[in-house]
């Protein structure tokens, strides 16, 4: 945690408020000390709350529907074909219509060793 008077943009003299928590850093530009030092308490906050958020998350078993939303987001990200997406998004509303029950099971116990067993 810091706060420093700096200089931007050639002539802009300014505070900057700057953290870090678990890797993750965070800074915000401000006109006075005190502001400075308010945005550092808050930084510091919304960092620890985003932390602990995605501990939660991570500790929650992965679910089938998780995994499908996860694999459509990682599709469009890789600039992948408007096929490929739709593609996956109507195997996920398939396995919806035929084993609804299946999206809300934990990966580990949804598919076992024999994936015919499960529908």
């Amino acid at each position: 945690m810091a706060i420093r008077h700096t200089i931007i943009n050639g002539n802009q003299k300014v505070w900057l408020a700057r953290v870090a928590d678990r890797g993750r850093r965070r800074a915000k530009v401000c006109r006075t000390k005190e502001e400075a030092r308010h945005a550092e308490g808050e930084l510091l906050r919304d960092l620890k709350a985003e932390a602990a958020k995605e501990e939660q998350e991570g500790a929650r078993p992965a679910t089938l529907k998780s995994l499908f939303e996860f694999y459509v987001a990682d599709l469009e990200a890789r600039g992948k074909s408007a096929d490929t997406i739709v593609r996956a998004v109507s195997t996920a509303k398939a396995v919806e219509a035929l084993a609804p029950a299946l999206l809300d099971k934990p990966v580990a116990t949804a598919v076992g060793g024999d994936s015919s067993e499960n529908f």
